[in-house]
């Protein structure tokens, strides 16, 4: 849909520009990251500051990002499932795309088990709910 396969890829110039002007502005890093992340001044340590945007982006493929947009509008009760594919199964340029029936062989798609993940597997859920 977005037309690349990487979001917020993170590229070394950018890496390089980002720690340098942290260095030199540390304002202007605040505003990249509050863009990126949302902002709460308790939230973030200005001495860190610039080794946070040295990951920051630290990017991601788009499906990925999709996917948790999925999760976040998800109806009560949320669930956590796997990627909705939708019910469109169209042709296009001579391939079929996927849809939820030709991934998972029903039209929703299905919750993760996470009571099927196995011990010392360790599951980190980060939330927020700091708003000003």
């Amino acid at each position: 849909m977005l037309g690349v396969h990487e979001f917020l890829p993170s590229e070394a110039l950018v890496s390089y520009l980002e720690d340098g002007l942290c260095r030199h502005q540390p304002g202007l890093c605040l505003n990249i990251l509050s863009a990126l992340a949302g902002y709460s001044a308790g939230n973030i340590d200005a001495v860190r500051l610039p080794l946070y945007l040295r990951y920051t982006p630290a990017g991601t493929s788009v499906q990925n990002v999709a996917h948790w947009c999925q999760s976040v509008r998800e109806k009560l009760p949320r669930t956590l499932r796997q990627f909705d594919y939708g019910m469109d199964c169209t042709i296009r340029r001579g391939r079929t795309v996927r849809c939820n029936q030709i991934a998972y062989g029903c039209d929703s798609p299905p919750e993760y088990d996470l009571g099927s993940v196995g011990r010392g597997v360790d599951i980190v859920l980060v939330t927020g709910m700091n708003v000003l």
